[in-house]
């Protein structure tokens, strides 16, 4: 209500002496204009000056960055392929070295063999000796045809090393042999002499060796008259 009277007495004011009105107005606005500056002035002085802010780098229109340049990839050489007849043949690329096992395969001709095995009399029938330890199933060894060759202990002894009659008399008559032969030269007759006479795995000729070793059968005495 305030404000809706006060509009017909300014407008009577006008009226009365429009000229009188636009002077005292003017200077009205004068000395509010001359306040304004003389307040902005020492509000300015009192401020501190601070550093200017560092630019903002902006990136180019549209937010889009310019690309990196890649870097230079050294080109390999494609690893050329083997081809197989097969394929049974292994794939692997990497080299392994390989160790040399005997094969029983073919290891039967035992009567090819010179015979310098002590006889199984020198045991005065104490062959508890001639055993080995074997992991799997015995090799059942009741029709062999050569079983008649060697002593049944012997045949227990193949049978748990999983060896016929025959590849057992070859490796027996091997390891002799390189017994023998290690005498001539005076050298020591150990595992790995014996691994290297058989054609066998070398696990067996070792528990070949062992059972040979318990029973006495490597003593100088028994090869004496081949020397």
């Amino acid at each position: 209500m305030f404000a809706l009277s006060c509009v017909p007495i300014v407008g009577r004011q006008y009226n009365r002496n429009p000229g009188a009105w636009a002077m005292k107005e003017r200077e009205f606005l004068d000395r509010q204009l001359s306040v304004t500056k003389r307040v902005g002035y020492e509000t300015a002085a009192n401020l501190k000056k601070i550093a200017p802010a560092p630019p903002v780098k902006r990136s180019p229109i549209g937010g889009v960055r310019a690309p990196r340049p890649r870097p230079r990839r050294t080109s390999k050489p494609t690893p050329r392929q083997r081809v197989y007849d097969s394929f049974d043949v292994a794939t692997s690329t990497t080299p392994k070295p390989t160790r040399v096992i005997g094969t029983n395969r073919d290891d039967t001709d035992y009567r090819s063999l010179p015979d310098y095995c002590p006889p199984i009399e020198t045991l005065y029938g104490n062959t508890k000796g001639l055993k080995a330890d074997w992991k799997g199933q015995m090799l059942d060894l009741s029709n062999d045809p050569d079983r008649h060759q060697i002593d049944p202990a012997e045949v227990s002894l193949a049978a748990t090393l999983r060896l016929s009659c025959a590849t057992y008399l070859c490796s027996k008559r091997r390891i002799f042999e390189a017994r023998l032969n290690a005498l001539r030269i005076g050298k020591e007759f150990r595992k790995t002499d014996a691994q290297q006479a058989c054609k066998i795995d070398v696990n067996k000729a070792s528990k070949l060796w062992t059972a040979y070793e318990k029973v006495g059968w490597f003593k100088p005495e028994y090869f004496r008259q081949y020397l």
